[in-house]
């Protein structure tokens, strides 16, 4: 009995003794340096990229894109070499801030567009990688006075251990690779603030992105410009806006017939106020081929032109009631001079214009216009100039005119010799 107690207290010495051994072991293995935290001796990049770009956020005067870029860096650090990740989220946007302006006039003019480069913020996010913002500002600089801008900021990431340094890929967005469309101005009608009576209109264009890491899209760029009234010596000050709109009367492949109106209050020298509603007929869009004669020629290569578009013409068409002009704007579309591959693109256009008040008609306007071929062949023959084969061409011209599509084809005998 005595031993077995002796022999016991022995056992618990020992077991106490061996799980103190273990947990100074583990105090000392916990209190050694890991790897991570050791100073380096040499590193070496070896391999790192970027991820698929992603739409985060596309809303009417903003647009982000995002993508996680890595570097991978082989590090010697306490003798022992190990493989480390590092990797960020980048982002890029395109940011446009609504305002309001006051201008001369709302004849704008020719455009000009200057760039200006700064560095915002550089950050440490993680060791050895720092992220850095830098802007472009997109400046759009009218005759008239009025300008906006556009800030572009891209995130660009660097590694820098002391050993090694590396640049990580980010998201490139050229600026050959944003395009503006055609800006709209659209009445808005007067406005008195103060005592100082604006008439108002809204500028709006569609900023595209095109092919941002695989990505393309588009935003929109709106301000309000303010002209100060002339003060009329007419009978009418100034009138103001009240509704507006457009009623189709005809359509066929190639054209369509509508009518535009306009309600506005006439605000008068006598302090009166007169509303009117004023309606224009006969409004009108169309496309015209022109007649295509068969040529001979050694190829088709013609049939992967690219089209262009230029003003022909404004000319006068009628005057309606008191106050509104109207004219038509003839435009062409060339996709090949020499063998006359052309049509005609036209539009109405429709002005107010009391002495006081300029407010411009919803007119409609041909957009996205665009030309295609089709081939059949025709028939193998000879001549004088020997064997040849003919082919009949189908050429289309077509655009988007408000709801509908209009388009004209011609077709037209193609002779290429052996």
């Amino acid at each position: 009995m005595l031993f077995s107690v002796i022999g016991g207290k022995k056992y618990k010495q020992m077991k106490n003794k061996f799980w103190l051994i273990i947990i100074l072991s583990a105090a000392f293995f916990s209190c050694k340096e890991e790897p991570e935290d050791l100073p380096l001796e040499n590193s070496e990049i070896v391999g790192g990229g970027i991820g698929n770009a992603k739409l985060l956020q596309n809303a009417d005067s903003q647009t982000v894109i995002g993508a996680n870029s890595w570097v991978e860096v082989r590090q010697t650090a306490g003798g022992k070499k190990s493989v480390k990740k590092y990797e960020t989220a980048l982002r890029d946007s395109l940011k446009h801030q609504n305002a309001e302006t006051i201008v001369q006039d709302f004849t704008l003019g020719n455009a000009s567009v200057t760039y200006t480069y700064r560095q915002s913020k550089t950050r440490t996010e993680q060791k050895y990688l720092t992220v850095t913002d830098s802007v472009i500002t997109i400046n759009t600089a009218y005759e008239n006075g009025f300008s906006f801008n556009i800030d572009l900021v891209y995130q660009t990431a660097f590694y820098d251990d002391g050993f090694s340094q590396k640049e990580l890929d980010f998201i490139k967005i050229p600026l050959e690779n944003i395009e503006f469309d055609d800006f709209s101005l659209t009445d808005l009608g007067a406005v008195e603030e103060n005592g100082t009576v604006f008439e108002r209109k809204r500028y709006e264009q569609t900023v595209i992105l095109r092919n941002i890491n695989g990505i393309s899209c588009k935003f929109n760029v709106s301000c309000i410009l303010k002209k100060i009234f002339n003060v009329s010596t007419g009978e009418i000050l100034y009138s103001e806006l009240v509704n507006s709109g457009i009623n189709i009367t005809g359509n066929n492949e190639a054209s369509t017939l509508y009518q535009s109106w306009i309600t506005v209050i006439q605000h008068k020298r006598n302090g009166q106020n007169e509303q009117k509603t004023i309606t224009v007929p006969n409004l009108e869009g169309s496309i015209t081929g022109l007649p295509i004669s068969d040529f001979t020629t050694n190829n088709l290569d013609f049939i992967n032109n690219i089209g262009t578009l230029e003003n022909v013409s404004e000319n006068f068409v009628a005057t309606v009631g008191d106050f509104v002009t109207v004219k038509q704007v003839t435009r062409k579309y060339t996709t090949d001079a020499a063998y006359n591959m052309t049509a005609n693109i036209v539009h109405s256009t429709a002005v107010y214009f009391d002495g006081a008040t300029t407010i411009t008609l919803p007119t409609l306007k041909h957009e996205d216009i665009s030309d295609s071929f089709a081939e059949e062949f025709y028939r193998e023959s000879s001549d004088a100039g020997g064997r040849y084969a003919q082919y009949r061409i189908f050429y289309t011209v077509s655009g988007k005119f408000g709801s509908r599509l209009h388009s004209v084809t011609r077709n037209f005998l193609v002779k290429i010799y052996k």
